[in-house]
């Protein structure tokens, strides 16, 4: 999956989560286990990493994605 590919399935997913969808339990827990890690981050600032830009909600949800500090 290209870089593109992953922002796209990422912002896909956390839509339709909005719309009530809910992800598969390994998948939410996958999101879940990130953004618990994501909290205490000082590059975190509200729902957005301040390295990478991206959203979090969106970001942890795409399985092939990737901390840019490493921490998952």
């Amino acid at each position: 999956m290209t870089k593109i590919e992953a922002i796209f399935h990422g912002w896909a997913k956390y839509g339709l989560l909005q719309l009530g969808w809910k992800p598969k339990p390994e998948d939410y827990h996958l999101a879940e286990y990130r953004l618990y890690i994501c909290d205490d981050c000082p590059l975190r600032k509200n729902n957005k990493c301040t390295k990478c830009s991206c959203n979090l909600m969106a970001k942890t949800l795409v399985a092939t994605e990737q901390c840019p500090e490493g921490k998952w």
